[in-house]
């Protein structure tokens, strides 16, 4: 080898060791183990950090890392490359390495889109407006799904982001997203969620969400309560069967006609007390005290049920307490739609239009049943005379003459001196009857009344503000004819961030309501159209309408209206009705807020009926002229309220804390006269009150009340498991007086989430399983105003020369009259189970009232029978339990069941010694529930003469029962075995109070339909059947029911339900017994609602959001043995609820619904 090559080689060596070297020498300083743990720190103190660990130093300009990340991170003996590409990785940055030192300037950036599309899981609609939030890079961005459901973030540096979705409702989901192309399209479909957990619950002067409650509270939501209504006039009308532990009663099938809620049983059993709970509307309580005038139209008739978002009812004490006073019949909280914040405008509009038929109309005799009736009334009458049941000489003057109207008699025998005492009946007198065959059930009706509603409404949102518009038009064509409702309302309310600090918002409304009528009520047997006699025509052969001989009934010559007559009577009573709400809230400091609002309700109304003479019942046999009359009234009502609190609401780590102290001042203002006038000019218009001949009447009336209130709450929550509540609130009320104005409500309801204890994490097929205690006082001032003060009213006109007198008032006042306290215990339990799928809520509640007021017995020198004291302890204790299942759940077609049931023992546990004066004395029973009737039970209709000899001859009196008694009469049970039927031998017989009700709920989805129907049922209730009472008497000239009629006893039906009928009823089966008595239990399809709704891709065309068509049906069918025209009718209080109201029937209605809104 030469030399050149081992130069050559030599050369090649030292270079090889050279690279190797360097190289060595580059890994090792990569090599480097460093350990960093930072967290949201700068990127500068982090390359400062590396500095200091490593042999590397760092070049840049100080603006390359003005928009950097700050950097989290936290690893031990990590390699140096590894830990700059961790950290750099998402930084907007890119690094280059020279020798030592690490040159650092800006990425060029590529950039791309996110996309998406948003569909509803059940049934892959597309969903509008939801809220897309995503997160990476640095960046924190928000927009909303179109109406398609589709969503775009443009020019997105690449990277890695996470996107959430949320919208009301449904459950928020996330989801992960690398961005490494031009455009990501990501598609994701949304699942209903739990509402019972997530549902924002309206508490009083708050709110809350449902897994966080810890009293009785019971929701419903729009859709629940749309499926209900089917064109409904008023809210509270479709709660019936909706709500555990809500009985809900129809008074009446009347236009605007009110329905009474009772939650929880009956605390003011005072006939006239309502019992009715607190209503909050939008802020602006509302409560229907029994000493106001309002004209009779329900005000809550003006709050549309298409305009209404949700209902929370308040039941047991813990819920109510904070409402004091005005809570002891629980709350219910209104919430009407508001737009919502970052939503798009929409409007929508719907409208619907019904018919309606009465669900029921009793079946009037025909002419030849009604002679037939006749005819036998008259034979008993005469059978009763000439054995010797009737005193002939009392028969000569009361019974006889009208029957000789009526029948052909002969006299038999006399006395001698000329008066009869046995008689021959030959038959009816023709000329007694007429040629008519009227059906007036038929004739005073509207066939298919109809009802139009037209809704239009606004609601939308900036980031800062939202605002909701609506205005409703509803037409209501009543059962009856020259009857009908018309109602106008409009709403606005805002709500706007004026700041970070400051809020405020406000609602306004204001509707007006005409509700026409003729005669709703027909209260005399003898007009009531089922018992007018069939055989007289509605008008003369003149064409004027005919009069029903009332001579009869009276025993002179009186002419009475006949019902189209009287349906022609021309009444309208209006109300403008204004409610208004304003609040603002400043954030002082953080969570620390100061809250102040103020709300008015005024209802100003007035009524007025023109009778020309031929609607009325002409007595001039007794000396009254007959003249055409007005009648009029009417009445303003105001409440003012205003509120001062402040709120702090304290977290950290697992504890939560709220404060709230307040302040609240209500005025209540009622005013109202009254006005009759006679002798009007003309007969058929009325022009002006002043031409009429004689102001025959005036009254004014003017109340005002106040109520000072001080309130506050403490709630806390630890660990999302433990809850716990106290309120207290002290009322200072106008109506009590000295010494009794002020009294006090505490609560205290304590949560536990047992679902989220350790030792449940392992049963995963429980969802939520939360345990209620509460325990609170509340009160009530549902009484009229000042009962303890005697004042000067104006008395009649022409009672001392001509001029009106000034006299006492005829209560007799009580200075010791107090608040009515209720003491309420509760245990609930709320689950939710097999994946949300099945849940369930159940209560049982202990309530106790003492000081009930009730009307005690005054002696006569008092000069009058009016005086309430607080002598009455009852209470109330039940179980409610409501249960839920999706018995289907699939992505095209959903099924959901639910069913509530409710028991409430209702019982008077003291009279303190006092006795009920004689008007209520059979509704307020020790030891029974307020309301009871009370009356004699029959054991059998005598068939044979003996036995009643043989009782009359054991009776220390000479008669079991009357005189009178005879075959085909009641024998009455002899209670005390004293040997003589009397009013000792009464029981009850009756009670208002149903042993348990409830509903049943079923809501299927299959692609766009909808099919809902729902139940309503109520078991145990009793009430007397007035109108086979008022039979049972024999009134000559009048139509018998039809259930008389075919079971009444005669010879050849021994085996009959009801006695004989004989005129004037001398033995006494008419009287007020168990064979009058019937279960008012019913099972009623309340409601059934099919709709459809057009898809998204019919939508898009035509640039519209929502189209749907719908058609409902209410009241098709009612299961029952109530034999009167509806169940569900009730009194004017829970005294009368054992009677039966049969003035009015229930519509059964049929609806056409369209919706559409863009």
């Amino acid at each position: 080898m030469n030399k050149n090559y081992f130069n050559h080689v030599r050369w090649y060596l030292t270079l090889l060791l050279l690279t190797a070297f360097f190289i060595q020498f580059s890994l090792a300083g990569y090599a480097q183990k460093v350990t960093i743990e930072v967290h949201n720190s700068s990127l500068k103190s982090v390359i400062q950090q590396l500095e200091r660990q490593s042999s590397y130093r760092f070049l840049y300009a100080d603006e390359v890392l003005k928009n950097t990340i700050p950097v989290t991170i936290s690893r031990q003996r990590i390699n140096f490359k590894d830990v700059l590409n961790e950290i750099f990785e998402t930084q907007p940055l890119q690094i280059q390495i020279q020798d030592k030192t690490i040159i650092i300037k800006s990425k060029e950036q590529q950039l791309g889109a996110v996309s998406g599309n948003i569909r509803q899981s059940e049934n892959n609609a597309p969903m509008r407006g939801v809220t897309v939030k995503i997160v990476g890079k640095g960046l924190d961005l928000i927009t909303m799904s179109d109406d398609t459901g589709s969503f775009i973030f443009a020019e997105l540096p690449y990277g890695t982001y996470q996107l959430s979705y949320s919208y009301i409702g449904y459950f928020t989901t996330a989801s992960l997203i690398v961005l490494d192309r031009a455009n990501v399209n990501q598609m994701m479909k949304m699942t209903v969620a739990d509402a019972k957990l997530d549902q924002v619950v309206i508490i009083g002067y708050g709110s809350k969400q449902q897994k966080d409650i810890t009293s009785a509270v019971s929701s419903i939501d729009q859709q629940k309560l749309a499926d209900f209504s089917n064109n409904a006039a008023t809210f509270e009308s479709v709660l019936g069967g909706a709500v555990k532990g809500v009985m809900v009663t129809q008074n009446s099938g009347a236009p605007g006609a009110t329905a009474k809620l009772n939650i929880r049983g009956i605390t003011s059993p005072l006939s006239g007390s309502t019992n009715e709970p607190l209503y909050v509307i939008d802020g602006v309580p509302f409560f229907i005290e029994p000493s106001a005038d309002f004209p009779t139209i329900n005000p809550l008739v003006n709050i549309p049920v298409s305009e209404i978002e949700s209902i929370d009812i308040l039941k047991d004490a813990a819920a109510t307490a904070i409402y004091g006073s005005r809570g002891a019949n629980g709350v219910v909280i209104v919430k009407t739609n508001r737009g919502k914040k970052n939503k798009p405008f929409i409007i929508a509009a719907d409208y619907t239009q019904s018919i309606s038929n009465p669900t029921k109309m009793y079946s009037p005799l025909s002419v030849e049943h009604f002679k037939e009736a006749q005819k036998i009334i008259i034979q008993n009458t005469i059978d009763g005379i000439n054995n010797g049941k009737i005193d002939p000489y009392e028969a000569y003057y009361n019974q006889i003459p009208a029957m000789e109207i009526m029948g052909k008699l002969t006299p038999l025998e006399d006395d001698g001196f000329g008066t009869p005492l046995t008689y021959r009946f030959d038959g009816l007198n023709e000329g007694a009857f007429y040629d008519g065959h009227t059906d007036w059930t038929k004739l005073i009706r509207n066939k298919n009344a109809r009802t139009s509603q037209f809704n239009v409404s606004l609601n939308g949102g900036s980031e800062s503000s939202n605002l909701a518009f609506n205005f409703n038009a509803f037409d209501q064509e009543g059962l009856y004819i020259n009857n009908g409702l018309k109602r106008y309302s409009s709403r606005i309310a805002f709500d706007s961030d004026i700041n970070k600090r400051l809020k405020v918002g406000a609602s306004l409304s204001y509707a007006y309501s005409r509700l026409k009528y003729g005669q709703q009520l027909f209260s005399e047997g003898q007009t009531k159209p089922w018992l007018v006699r069939p055989d007289i025509s509605a008008y003369d052969n003149a064409g004027n309408f005919s009069s029903i001989d009332g001579t009869l009934m009276y025993g002179a010559p009186v002419l009475l209206a006949n019902p189209l007559a009287q349906l022609n009577n021309r009444g309208a009573n209006h109300i403008n009705q204004f409610l208004g709400a304003a609040y603002a809230t400043y954030e002082f400091v953080k969570n620390l807020k100061l809250h102040t609002d103020i709300s008015v309700a005024s209802y100003n109304g007035g009524a007025q009926i023109f009778s020309p003479t031929y609607a009325q019942d002409d007595f001039s046999a007794y000396g009254s002229n007959l003249y055409a009359t007005l009648n009029t009234n009417t009445s303003n009502n105001s409440n003012t309220s205003l509120n001062f609190r402040l709120d702090y609401d304290w977290k950290k780590e697992q504890h939560q804390l709220y404060i709230m102290v307040g302040m609240g001042f209500d005025r209540y203002k009622n005013s109202g006269e009254s006005h009759s006038y006679e002798e009007f000019p003309d007969n058929e218009i009325l022009t002006d009150p002043g031409s009429a001949a004689r102001d025959i009447y005036f009254n004014y009336f003017r109340t005002d009340q106040g109520l000072n209130s001080i309130y506050s709450r403490l709630s806390y929550k630890f660990q999302d498991r433990y809850l716990a509540e106290a309120n207290f609130r002290t009322d200072e009320s106008s109506k009590f007086g000295p010494g009794n104005k002020r009294a006090y409500f505490p609560s205290l309801s304590l949560g536990w989430r047992i679902n989220k204890e350790q030792f449940m994490y392992d049963i995963d097929w429980v969802n939520d399983l939360k345990l209620r205690l509460s325990w609170g006082n509340t009160g009530s001032t549902n009484i009229a105003n000042f009962l303890y003060r005697q004042f000067f009213v104006r008395g009649s006109n022409d009672l001392w020369g001509g001029k009106p007198a000034i006299v006492l008032d005829p209560n007799v006042p009580n200075r010791n009259v107090k608040w009515e306290k209720t003491r309420e215990y509760n245990t609930g339990l709320d689950f939710s189970l097999f994946k949300n799928r099945l849940t369930g809520s159940f209560d049982i509640y202990d309530r106790y009232t003492t000081g009930a007021l009730a009307p005690a017995p005054v002696p006569l020198e008092a000069g009058s029978n009016t005086y309430y004291a607080n002598i009455i302890d009852m209470s109330n204790t039940g179980l409610e339990l409501e249960l839920g299942y999706d018995i289907i759940k699939k992505q095209d077609f959903n099924w959901k069941l639910s069913f509530n049931i409710a028991r409430n023992k209702n019982k008077i546990e003291k009279l303190h010694g006092a006795n009920i004066n004689q008007y209520a004395v059979d509704s307020y029973l020790e030891g029974y529930p307020a309301g009871t009737r009370k009356g004699y039970l029959v054991e059998k209709i005598f068939n044979n003469q003996e036995e009643i000899d043989l009782l009359n001859s054991q009776s220390p009196t000479g008669y079991y029962q009357n005189i009178a008694t005879g075959i085909g009469d009641y024998k009455y049970q002899d209670l005390n075995d004293d040997g003589v039927i009397n009013t000792d031998d009464r029981t009850v017989i009756a009670t208002a109070q149903p042993r348990y009700f409830g509903g049943i709920y079923n809501r299927l989805n299959y692609k766009n339909f909808n099919l809902s129907f729902v139940f309503q049922y109520s078991k145990g209730a009793k009430a007397i059947m007035d109108d086979f009472q008022n039979s049972l008497f024999g009134i000559l000239g009048q139509n018998l029911n039809q259930e008389i009629y075919n079971d009444m006893w005669s010879p050849e039906n021994t085996d009959a339900h009801f006695a004989k009928i004989t005129y004037y009823d001398p033995a006494a089966n008419s009287r007020t017994s168990d064979r009058l008595v019937y279960e008012t239990s019913f099972l009623r399809l309340k409601n059934i609602s099919l709709s459809y709704t057009l898809p998204n891709d019919c939508l898009q065309k035509w640039k519209m959001n929502q189209i749907t068509v719908s058609a409902s049906a209410s009241n098709l069918w009612t299961g029952t043995k109530w034999p009167g025209l509806d169940p569900e009718f009730v009194g004017s209080s829970i005294v009368s609820n054992t009677s039966s109201n049969d003035s009015y029937p229930m519509s059964k209605t049929f609806s056409l619904g369209l919706k559409a809104s863009f």
